[in-house]
């Protein structure tokens, strides 16, 4: 069995990290081998003129699967398919039924069944287009640093308080994190940072949910909103440590 493809990921939706994608590339290139990127989430830095770099090589990608309805302020759904040969869409999802032969087009005209599993699909692009036409490149790249921001603004507010420690720092618009004080076993900090969780989603203030990571139940922000501030994301946190010790020392989370 021979490999054929290699998924690279371009900001995984859980951390926000990011394969070496030009390595990636290099082995690729060397062996014949596809190579597709999954940007579902991260891909939107792209449209970040400040931190576009951070995807260096996605380029040489053969194709990438990009979700504007992740970062790009989009309505569920609205996710992105490209590729640099648009006939292997073609070879992979033409057909020809009988019911089709009279709305055949020449290769000028495109007809989008040819190019997805879908034969009937609706207009999901349209609402991206009119996106990106009415707010222009220049405040879709300032979202997308905002929320960058949003996220180190986190991190650093995190740092001021006791018992808390950062997990995976902040990396496109994410941050995971924990409040681990001393004298309470692996199961009892999963316990209670979860319990954090559900205070702080109770209290209304902001949805904070939990991941795992490396075995660990850990608090997830993925701080996206274009509205959202720098007191609030800071009181975010400032909210979660008063619920942390005030869980620790009444212990209600056992």
């Amino acid at each position: 069995m021979k490999p054929f493809a290699i998924i690279a990921t371009g900001g995984t939706t859980n951390t926000g990290s990011i394969d070496p994608l030009n390595e990636i590339a290099d082995l690729c290139e060397k062996h014949n081998i596809w190579l597709h990127v999954d940007g579902a989430y991260g891909a939107s830095i792209l449209a970040s003129s400040k931190y576009k770099s951070l995807l260096s090589g996605i380029s040489r990608s053969d194709s990438i699967t990009w979700d504007a309805h992740k970062w790009l302020m989009q309505t569920y759904s609205c996710s992105v398919v490209l590729t640099k040969d648009k006939q292997q869409l073609k070879n992979c999802f033409s057909t020809r039924p009988e019911y089709l032969k009279d709305a055949e087009t020449d290769e000028e005209h495109i007809n989008y069944w040819d190019l997805g599993p879908e034969l009937t699909r609706p207009a999901r692009s349209l609402k991206l287009w009119v996106t990106l036409q009415a707010l222009g490149t220049n405040a879709v790249s300032e979202v997308i640093e905002h929320g960058v921001q949003l996220a180190e603004w986190a991190e650093d507010e995190i740092k001021k308080h006791n018992h808390w420690e950062i997990v995976c720092p902040a990396q496109l618009a994410i941050v995971n994190f924990r409040y681990a004080p001393p004298g309470l076993s692996d199961q009892e900090l999963d316990s209670l940072n979860k319990r954090i969780s559900q205070e702080m989603v109770t209290n209304g203030y902001a949805t904070v949910l939990t991941t795992q990571l490396n075995g660990k139940t850990v608090l997830r922000i993925c701080a996206i909103h274009p509205d959202t501030t720098e007191h609030e994301i800071r009181n975010t946190i400032q909210l979660l440590s008063n619920i942390a010790r005030s869980l620790n020392e009444t212990k209600a989370f056992l």
